[in-house]
C-alpha cells in the first residue's frame, strides 16, 4: 500500500512539473511501469509521456527503446476498451511522429520503434481493432493516424498490413476520409499494395467529393508514380477530366493533355 502511495504522489509530482514547465525525471517514470501492473496507471502513464514526448524531443530515444514498454502497450490494445485504447493509439503517433526536417538520428529510432511494434504483437492487435471493433469517433481517427505512422515508411509492417487495402477501398467514404491517410502510408513505395489497390477498383475512390482534400491528391499521386496501369485509368476515366477542372478553377492553367 504504501508503495502504491508513493507512486501516485510520484505521478502527480511529474504531472504538476509538466504544466509548470519543469524538468521531469523520465527514468522515475519508466522505473514505475516496470513496478505497476495495474492497467488504469498505465494508460494514465501513457498519457503522461505522450506529452512529454510533444515537450522533450531529445527523450525519444530512452522511450523508444525501452522494450516492456511495448508488453504493456499490447496488453492495453488486447484488454482494454476503445476508450483507453484511445490512449495507446496517443502515445504511438507522438512517439512515431517525423518532422520535416532531415534528422536522420531520429528517423533512425522511428523506423526502430515500428519494428518494435510489429515483433511486440502491438501491430497485430491494431490491425484486429481496426477491422472488427466498433468506437466512437475521436477513438476512430486516433486509430487510424496510428496504424498510418506504424507503417509509414517501413517496407515489413506495410505487408504485414497488405490485407487492410481492401478493407479501406470498403469502408472509405467522405464520412470517412481518415481511411485516405492510413491507404497512404499501405501504399506509398510499396508496389505490391498499389497493384492490390487498383485490382479492388480503388480508383474508383477518386470522385470529385475526394479529390478536394489534399490527401486524396497525395494518395493518387502516389499511386500514378509507381503504377502505369492506374495512370492509364486517369486518362480513360474521368479522373483527369475532374483534375483538369479543379486546376482551372484553383490553380494555374491544367498540363495535361
Amino acid at each position: 500500500m504504501d508503495v502504491i502511495r508513493k507512486q501516485d504522489a510520484a505521478i502527480k509530482d511529474i504531472i504538476t512539473s509538466m504544466k509548470n514547465g519543469e524538468p521531469v525525471k523520465l527514468m522515475k517514470l519508466l522505473e514505475i511501469f516496470n513496478t505497476n501492473a495495474e492497467t488504469d496507471v498505465q494508460v494514465k502513464l501513457f498519457s503522461i509521456l505522450s506529452g512529454y514526448l510533444m515537450l522533450n524531443d531529445n527523450s525519444i530515444e530512452t522511450i523508444a527503446t525501452c522494450s516492456p514498454l511495448y508488453d504493456k502497450l499490447y496488453k492495453i490494445l488486447v484488454n482494454c476498451p476503445p476508450r483507453k485504447a484511445t490512449v495507446a493509439f496517443n502515445f504511438l503517433s507522438a512517439l512515431l511522429y517525423e518532422d520535416l526536417a532531415d534528422n536522420q538520428k531520429r528517423n533512425s529510432i522511428v523506423v526502430y520503434a515500428r519494428n518494435l511494434i510489429r515483433s511486440s504483437g502491438c501491430l497485430a492487435a491494431i490491425c484486429d481493432l481496426f477491422t472488427s471493433c466498433m468506437m466512437d469517433q475521436e477513438a476512430w481517427r486516433a486509430l487510424c493516424r496510428c496504424l498510418a505512422e506504424s507503417c509509414r515508411g517501413t517496407e515489413a509492417n506495410q505487408s504485414y498490413c497488405t490485407h487492410l487495402v481492401p478493407i479501406c477501398i470498403q469502408r472509405c467514404n467522405h464520412r470517412n476520409i481518415e481511411l485516405l491517410m492510413v491507404l497512404q502510408s499501405l501504399l506509398q513505395n510499396h508496389s505490391r499494395n498499389i497493384a492490390l489497390f487498383v485490382e479492388c477498383n480503388g480508383m474508383a475512390l477518386f470522385q470529385r467529393e475526394f479529390l478536394q482534400h489534399d490527401i486524396c491528391l497525395q494518395l493518387l499521386a502516389t499511386i500514378v508514380q509507381s503504377s502505369t496501369v492506374a495512370a492509364k485509368l486517369i486518362v480513360n476515366t474521368d479522373i483527369g477530366q475532374q483534375l483538369r477542372s479543379f486546376l482551372q478553377r484553383y490553380g494555374p492553367p491544367s498540363q495535361l493533355p
